[in-house]
């Protein structure tokens, strides 16, 4: 069993489809949210289809510098809501300036604070924004992953030492070179699968993605994939519980 740790299950024409493509390749999966409306709807469908949801606001649909907390703490008590996620930083794409946004994502930090829940982070051209606001929260036992990993052994490090996992996607297929360092420096009990809204497939989920990564990951921590596949499940455990290897 593999887990997909960032999906945009509400972004699919039909969430039991995705699902159902998951399981036949025996693929569980955690469905993040990009706002309040689709944290509601994402827990609606997790409690159909099975999934864990994760509940946020994407910083491309931020819209206001403050967090809701009392709107986000009834979904606590709505449903089985296992992180907050995605939230983040974009210093490219979202309506609200860097300094707005950090101050949203701080409120969202105080939340999930607490009510003990990891996050699922969006990093976009505002490392150093989110690492100086991540190491203000690290002794406080908060943790997460940074989603779409792609970056440097340098801000794999940073990241690390802020309490975070590094969640790789499609682009670990082709084994660029800084990434298979960031990996290798992580090690192997600090990673995670995801595939994200692969844009690349269209409105269609790749269910295979996830295997696929799972066997260049195996390649790279030269085990077999029985090996990789029962530590990168490890992984998740430590990951939705805040445990740290």
């Amino acid at each position: 069993m593999l887990t997909d740790c960032h999906v945009h299950v509400s972004l699919f024409p039909g969430p039991r489809e995705i699902c159902e493509q998951a399981a036949l390749h025996e693929t569980s999966l955690i469905g993040v949210s990009c706002s309040y409306e689709d944290s509601v709807r994402n827990l609606e469908f997790a409690s159909i289809e099975g999934y864990d949801a994760m509940i946020g606001i994407h910083p491309w649909m931020a819209t206001q510098r403050e967090f809701p907390a009392e709107r986000f703490e009834k979904l606590i008590y709505y449903g089985n809501v296992r992180g907050l996620g995605e939230c983040g930083l974009d210093g490219e794409r979202s309506p609200l300036n860097l300094q707005d946004q950090t101050h949203l994502l701080a409120g969202a930090l105080e939340f999930a604070d607490r009510f003990a829940l990891p996050l699922n982070l969006h990093v976009h051209r505002a490392h150093a924004e989110m690492i100086k606001l991540l190491r203000e929260y690290k002794e406080r036992g908060l943790c997460g992953c940074v989603h779409n990993f792609t970056f440097s052994k340098e801000l794999a490090r940073d990241y690390i030492n802020c309490n975070m996992f590094l969640s790789i996607g499609r682009p670990l297929l082709k084994r660029p070179r800084r990434l298979v360092e960031s990996m290798l420096y992580a090690g192997p009990h600090r990673i995670l699968l995801e595939s994200d809204y692969d844009h690349l497939k269209g409105p269609f989920y790749d269910g295979e993605l996830i295997v696929k990564l799972a066997g260049v990951y195996a390649q790279i921590f030269a085990m077999t994939f029985d090996e990789a596949c029962a530590l990168l499940e490890v992984n998740v455990r430590n990951y939705l519980d805040g445990t740290l290897p």
